[in-house]
């Protein structure tokens, strides 16, 4: 068998090729399989984040308990990349992790996973569900997924401001080691920004050509409070895209 050639990266450095991580929930639910190239690519962030902006993480040198997810306009990839770096962190260190999606706007989880618990974080805020009723464990014993279910127009804003989420969302810091905050778009609606407010940083999404960079930095300046990880620049065109080639980190 012929060996497999080595990949040169800009500057002549071997890039060894990562594995494909896979996303499994159970019940019969078709798993998310995340190519090389979108691990690879986080792995590259996570690892730049580490040596190059150290003072953005904790003592520990671990990442900050809560990241809220962002994007700029729908359809940039942010669940999908909020349950990729999730997967990659999960198996890549024996921390444990919830992802939690806080779009009832435009739910990705559904989509991604068709067939996984519908509740979600909705169920909490408008009927009391109990949270444990509502989680969605996953395949990987440290990885944990909250859907957003669903939460009814009217009572949106409400619920994005109210005590009860906020109460919630210190439940889970209590739980997981880090929480994973899936954000609606800042175009799709006013809320995402006290959405935001939920975590301690943020990672914004950005899907190449999808919108202007002037129009990406209005919405960073939106929530100049949270220290911002790094930019994930997703080439792909799908909203659900399948490859990712390259992670910014923001100056």
């Amino acid at each position: 068998m012929a060996a497999k050639k080595e990949k040169k990266a800009k500057g002549g450095e071997v890039s060894e090729p990562a594995a494909s991580l896979t996303l499994d929930v159970g019940e019969g639910i078709p798993p998310i399989e995340y190519p090389p190239t979108v691990v690879g690519a986080l792995r590259r962030m996570l690892t730049r984040l580490d040596h190059e902006r150290h003072s953005v993480l904790t003592q520990e040198r671990q990442l900050p308990t809560s990241i809220a997810i962002m994007a700029t306009v729908s359809g940039e990839g942010v669940t999908y990349i909020s349950l990729a770096l999730a997967c990659t962190l999960a198996a890549d260190t024996e921390r444990n992790y919830c992802v939690v999606e806080l779009n009832w706007w435009r739910p990705g989880m559904i989509q991604l996973l068709p067939g996984i618990k519908p509740d979600g974080i909705g169920a909490i805020l408008t009927s009391g569900a109990a949270m444990d009723d509502v989680l969605v464990p996953t395949r990987r014993p440290n990885l944990t997924l909250l859907p957003s279910g669903i939460v009814p127009l009217e009572l949106r804003a409400a619920a994005t401001r109210g005590a009860r989420l906020r109460e919630i969302m210190q439940e889970l810091g209590k739980r997981y080691h880090h929480v994973l905050i899936d954000i609606p778009a800042f175009t799709m609606t006013s809320d995402a920004i006290p959405l935001a407010y939920l975590a301690a940083t943020g990672c914004m999404v950005i899907r190449q050509g999808a919108v202007p960079i002037a129009a990406t930095k209005r919405a960073i300046a939106e929530v100049d409070h949270l220290t911002l990880l790094g930019a994930v620049l997703n080439r792909a065109k799908s909203a659900m895209p399948r490859g990712m080639s390259k992670n910014l980190l923001s100056e």
